[in-house]
């Protein structure tokens, strides 16, 4: 058994990869959440239908605006590019 002083001491010295994983889980979430509507316009259709059944306004531009801020703020945080503004739109979205 390792004791706990050393566990700590060991993933305090690789706190950074945690930030580092959280980012690649996250960014890995958004965009293959996303692609199967980017690839499939019948896939979008379907989202326009779920988008209109519940009230949203414009469903099939709504659909598309969704889509891509997804994709596009899951590259972002992926490449650790602009990730403050892309979590911004991600909470507006």
């Amino acid at each position: 058994m390792v004791p706990t002083a050393l566990r700590l001491e060991f993933f305090g010295r690789r706190s950074e990869y945690g930030t580092f994983i959280l980012r690649l889980f996250l960014a890995f979430v958004l965009m293959y959440g996303t692609h199967d509507n980017i690839v499939s316009w019948e896939q979008m259709i379907v989202f326009r239908d779920f988008l209109e059944r519940n009230g949203f306004p414009y469903p099939l531009f709504s659909a598309n605006l969704s889509v891509y801020a997804q994709f596009g703020c899951g590259l972002l945080i992926l490449l650790g590019l602009f990730t403050r503004l892309a979590a911004l739109v991600m909470c507006v979205n």
